[in-house]
């Protein structure tokens, strides 16, 4: 079944809270993925997302403001590769470079939990985290091991709290928002 988007968040003002599972692929080593192997993350999370915002507001901009450790002035933005989308609430974007692409803008509360899953191989199925390392290249097993509860902007010299994911919405599995539990396809 499919779920629109801006229907489900219409007459939502400001933010809201939401119950995402989200599957994607893990990016692999070259050999790995040559190999046919496939391994998914499935993350079930709690998040806020910005539904209906007064113009020329930003829920990121605020929430980086807020918590910037050292901000003197008002901070810089560098240009985002996501765009609005004419008619849909703030939260949903387009990839600027494929506006067919559209995506939802989330700020992550917490997870609840975090499983991944392997193809392509004898033993299929579940993997723990730690068995990940020998398909992952180093740089890769380093990213998914790093603490994401803040953000250091090299721009501005500065470290926040604001962290944002912005989910493609086809790697949407289910979501839980305003009393509903929605599972299926979800659009714009």
């Amino acid at each position: 079944m499919k779920h629109s988007l801006t229907a489900i968040l219409t007459g939502v003002k400001g933010a809201t809270f939401a119950g995402l599972t989200v599957t994607t692929n893990v990016p692999l080593a070259a050999a790995h993925k040559k190999a046919g192997i496939v391994i998914t993350k499935t993350t079930s999370m709690t998040c806020s997302i910005g539904a209906e915002l007064a113009e020329g507001t930003s829920m990121y901009a605020n929430k980086v403001n807020k918590t910037a450790i050292g901000l003197e002035q008002p901070f810089q933005f560098a240009e985002s590769n996501y765009q609005a989308i004419e008619g849909a609430p703030a939260c949903l974007k387009a990839l600027k470079s494929d506006p067919s692409k559209h995506y939802v803008e989330v700020f992550p509360q917490s997870t609840q939990s975090v499983e991944y899953s392997i193809s392509g191989v004898v033993n299929a199925g579940p993997i723990d985290k730690a068995d990940l390392q020998q398909y992952l290249t180093p740089s890769e097993w380093a990213k998914l091991n790093e603490d994401k509860s803040t953000v250091y902007n090299h721009t501005n010299a500065v470290v926040h709290e604001a962290v944002v994911r912005t989910i493609k919405l086809e790697s949407i599995d289910n979501m839980r928002i305003n009393g509903w539990h929605l599972a299926g396809e979800f659009t714009v």
